[in-house]
């Protein structure tokens, strides 16, 4: 039996306190890849989720098999009156200012820049950069080999070596739905720092510990995505994540994203899979998603920092 209490040998990457309080097992419910049991802990000084055991390099490619959705580059073919509301979306986005990451990349949008997206999976997020910043120049980062084949169908560099990179290169480094899958967050975030330029910004998106969904649907919370999620950051753990890392938080945004409550509650109903009419309650709840942005408690965070000399 696993106790209330467990002092590891290693210790909290951000606070350095050796102290967890045990909340749960369970296996691996999105791949299904094997039915090995994993626990997660809470460290009792700064809250930062973390998963024992982790998984080891030789474990990637059972936990991140081909069919790993992240990884799936196809596109449905979008109707043109779909295709009206999303450009009429976009519109009143821009008018209203809600997209609040877009707002501080438009600021550089007519100038040159190195946009480094790390983790970029099935590179639908640089498709996106590239529609909307033609001038800057992107690269891709990832330890999947069907991630490289993805960047190559869509003709964007893919960068097989980040050690190769010089220092002070890339103008912006985004992180989504990355961090919580790295063994060593700390050493990958001290590379990546020195790979940007000064003034640089780093975006990194993550789940939100804090989250109302991670409070009500507990164990059945989509984003603990036991083995692959490490750890599991708070918007006040992760910014003194970065600010230890020396960079300079310019930016809290929490990010409406109502798909995970409702993952959560398939999961929570021991649902196979998604109803058919998911999409449609995307849009009916969508009302609750924005109310969690303003009472800070979304599924998602994101983090903007910049390079501080």
């Amino acid at each position: 039996m696993i106790s209330e209490k467990k002092n590891k040998k290693e210790k909290c990457i951000i606070c350095k306190n050796n102290n967890f309080t045990y909340l749960f097992s369970d296996l691996d419910k999105y791949v299904q890849s094997t039915n090995k049991k994993f626990a997660i802990y809470k460290c009792t000084n700064c809250d930062l989720i973390s998963i024992d055991p982790k998984i080891n390099e030789s474990q990637f490619d059972l936990y991140y098999p081909e069919n790993y959705i992240p990884y799936d580059l196809s596109y449905k073919k979008i109707s043109p009156f779909r295709l009206y509301l999303k450009k009429t979306k976009n519109i009143f986005s821009n008018i209203l200012k809600i997209d609040k990451i877009k707002i501080e990349l438009d600021y550089f949008k007519d100038i040159e820049k190195k946009y480094l997206d790390f983790g970029c999976g099935s590179g639908r997020h640089l498709n996106h950069i590239k529609y909307q910043y033609p001038k800057w120049k992107l690269y891709g980062y990832d330890r999947s080999i069907y991630a490289k084949k993805n960047l190559n169908k869509i003709n964007i560099n893919f960068i097989d070596d980040l050690e190769s990179i010089p220092d002070d290169f890339f103008d912006f480094i985004n992180l989504t739905s990355v961090i919580e899958h790295l063994i060593h967050p700390s050493e990958t975030i001290h590379l990546l720092r020195k790979k940007l330029k000064k003034n640089g910004r780093i975006i990194i998106k993550t789940p939100n510990w804090n989250s109302l969904g991670r409070v009500i649907f507990r164990r059945n919370w989509v984003h603990y995505d036991i083995p692959r999620h490490i750890y599991v950051f708070s918007s006040k753990n992760l910014q003194k994540f970065l600010t230890d890392n020396q960079f300079q938080i310019i930016k809290l945004i929490h990010s409406s994203n109502i798909g995970v409550e409702l993952k959560s509650i398939y999961r929570s109903l021991k649902l196979n899979k998604r109803p058919k009419f998911h999409n449609f309650l995307t849009k009916l709840f969508l009302p609750i998603g924005i109310l969690l942005n303003f009472i800070s408690m979304s599924s998602t965070i994101t983090t903007i920092g910049k390079k501080n000399d």
